[in-house]
């Protein structure tokens, strides 16, 4: 680069302004202007109103909104503390799983729930929840009887008439090869 194209390249990032993120009452606010310039039918300009009036409601709600904290990615010492005293028990987890952790979040995997203290150990309990107890069912049904519960979930009565076929061919024509 040369010392020019250095200058202006400088000057564009100290003068750059990111585009403002637009509010939902901006686009009604423009539609009224655009209606009322130049000559209007008193129906436009009633709805011109109405679009004002619904800015202002917009504008309302957007100032009574709560306003978003950014999420602070946590020190990379309590990470590591966390890591270790992970490994000291047993469990394998990643960076970003650990941040979870260390942000309140829980973690669900291979029947547990790990939670983070903040103390900065890991607590792991047995998950009980009724989501568990369901995909138990279903690792139980595909390893004894091999059935997969991903294609009776995702498409039942493609399953269904799978099963029907293989069963009973007579029926299955009757209901899904419309009598032939």
């Amino acid at each position: 680069m040369t010392r020019e194209q250095r200058k202006r390249f400088t000057e564009s990032v100290r003068n750059y302004k990111p585009d403002r993120q637009k509010s939902p009452a901006d686009g009604f606010e423009e539609m009224a202007f655009a209606l009322t310039s130049g000559d209007c039918t008193d129906a436009e300009r009633d709805r011109a109103e109405t679009y004002m009036k619904a800015a202002k409601e917009l504008r309302q709600q957007e100032s009574e909104m709560p306003t978003r904290v950014p999420i602070v990615a946590p020190p990379a010492d309590r990470i590591a503390v966390l890591e270790d005293y992970a490994r000291t028990i047993g469990v394998e987890l990643s960076r970003g799983q650990l941040a979870l952790l260390l942000h309140g979040e829980n973690l669900r995997t291979d029947g547990y729930i790990i939670s983070a203290t903040i103390n900065g150990e890991i607590r792991r309990r047995k998950d009980t929840s009724q989501d568990r107890k369901i995909a138990e069912i279903w690792q139980h049904m595909k390893s004894r009887h091999n059935v997969d519960s991903g294609d009776i979930r995702y498409d039942p009565v493609g399953n269904y008439a799978d099963m029907l076929k293989k069963a009973d061919p007579e029926a299955w024509r009757r209901l899904f090869a419309g009598g032939k």
